[in-house]
């Protein structure tokens, strides 16, 4: 299975804490949105996952330094138009 995590959004509701990090990337309870899910993901067995990042992208990219989450570099709903292989089974 594939997934895909949205965290490209500019994370208004939040500033101030997103005025330097991704909001996928804010300490909550012990641990970010972005590790919580990529955690689940590994759980359940899928087998590809994709960020897209819009936002300080350079800290998505080092938070999925292991290399088991591809991110993209394009803004909300941008990562959907690279053509990752989603209709390829």
């Amino acid at each position: 299975m594939r997934a895909m995590i949205l965290a490209a959004g500019l994370g208004t509701r939040l500033r101030p804490l997103t005025r330097v990090r991704p909001k996928t990337l804010v300490p909550l309870m012990g641990t970010t949105v972005f590790h919580f899910w990529l955690s689940r993901l590994a759980d359940l067995d899928f087998e590809r996952v994709v960020a897209n990042a819009f936002l300080l992208p350079e800290q998505l990219i080092a938070a999925a330094q292991d290399g088991a989450v591809s991110v993209a570099r394009r803004g909300p709903g941008g990562a959907s138009t690279l053509g990752y292989g989603w209709r390829n089974p």
